[in-house]
């Protein structure tokens, strides 16, 4: 285990001059900063980022939860809203904590509470000046056992703050995504079995997608409710293509395995788009708005998800250093964080509250020597 007396402040990276890859190669991985030879058991805070565009923090959603963590009986709940609010959070209607808007519309509430196994209702407040409940979202929540658990929202289907541009090439990503699928699905349409030629160009076709929308990046200046969007849709596409590479080869192994890869890739391309799945069926009814005796709007949100695979939400202070230390019991290890989640990544130094990470569920067996390669090549 780590240091925790003595050690020096742990290392923000540095940002990659090149995209890297989840190969072994060492010129894959960020170059550590001066005075990360030696490890550490903390880590400094997040910068402060550049704020977002006006046009950017307008576009970003009213109130939003986009995501809840549990870790132990500590509760984070992630969401955007508009700049500088103030907010509350609550869960069962008990008081969770308070936080106040980033710049780019972005929030993260933390306490304490012992949520039980089971469905929950979890709760956010814009609060006024006089401490009243301006507007309110409200989302279900069902916590699964475990100490470390996630569930994220489902992607928006409109209004995500992208630019026409950025929207282009990701629906036109999405689109190939449910294109590519319907093709693979028809050859089983109707019972029919299909040629092992014929399933295997079709589940490539799939793949090549499904990789395609894995890797989608957003500019640099993109807005908090964009972020989410695309993070979201992000790790659901990673989690379909794994799950697809994983299947059989054989031509019953594969129709055997459609639904849930359907089901998987409704959640990547969100509500709108996947409604031209074929056999899948999708909700996508619009959130109810409610208004109590008081005056005060309550919006209610579709259910979280859990999320495919274990995720962690980036709090205030968070750094890739303290995120591994957390999960794997040593910041060294930050690599395997890194190398998971570089499409969000566009600074290291930088990463943002409220984003959503994948995190594997073990560390690479290599992070410490591939960050040990580094700090040599760093010194040389």
């Amino acid at each position: 285990s780590p240091a925790t007396n003595q050690a020096p402040a742990s290392p923000a990276l540095a940002a990659p001059s090149a995209t890297p890859s989840a190969s072994t190669s060492v010129a894959a991985l960020p170059a550590p900063p001066a005075g990360s030879a030696t490890l550490a058991s903390s880590a400094p805070s997040i910068p402060v980022s550049a704020p977002a565009s006006p046009a950017a923090t307008s576009a970003a959603p009213e109130l939003r939860v986009t995501a809840v963590e549990i870790e132990g009986n500590k509760i984070f709940v992630a969401g955007n809203t508009k700049a500088g609010t103030l907010l509350r959070g609550q869960a069962d209607g008990r008081p969770i904590g308070t936080a106040q808007a980033g710049q780019d519309g972005s929030f993260v509430i933390e306490g304490a509470i012992d949520l039980a196994v089971g469905d929950h209702r979890i709760g956010v407040e814009v609060v006024g000046a006089g401490g009243q409940a301006l507007v309110r979202v409200e989302v279900p929540f069902n916590r699964p056992a475990g100490d470390q658990v996630a569930a994220v929202a489902a992607p928006q289907a409109a209004n995500n703050g992208m630019s026409a541009a950025d929207s282009g090439a990701f629906d036109k990503l999405r689109n190939e995504t449910v294109r590519a699928f319907n093709l693979l699905r028809g050859l089983y349409e109707d019972g029919r079995i299909p040629s092992a030629e014929q399933m295997t160009a079709a589940r490539s076709a799939t793949s090549i997608a499904l990789k395609s929308l894995s890797e989608y990046r957003l500019p640099a200046d993109a807005a908090a409710s964009t972020r989410v969007l695309a993070e979201t849709t992000v790790q659901n596409a990673a989690a379909a293509f794994a799950a697809l590479d994983a299947l059989p080869k054989d031509v019953a192994g594969v129709g055997a395995g459609l639904k849930r890869i359907g089901e998987m890739i409704a959640r990547a391309v969100g509500p709108t788009i996947a409604r031209e799945l074929q056999g899948v069926q999708v909700t996508t009814a619009a959130p109810m708005t409610v208004t109590d005796a008081s005056g005060t709007r309550t919006i209610q949100q579709e259910p979280l998800t859990q999320s495919e695979r274990s995720s962690v939400i980036i709090r205030r202070g968070d750094t890739l250093w303290q995120i591994s230390r957390r999960v794997y019991g040593q910041g060294v290890r930050y690599t395997t964080i890194y190398l998971a989640n570089e499409a969000q990544i566009r600074n290291p130094d930088v990463i943002q509250p409220g984003q959503i990470f994948g995190v594997p569920d073990a560390a690479r067996p290599d992070a410490e020597e591939l960050h040990r390669q580094r700090m040599i090549q760093r010194r040389s």
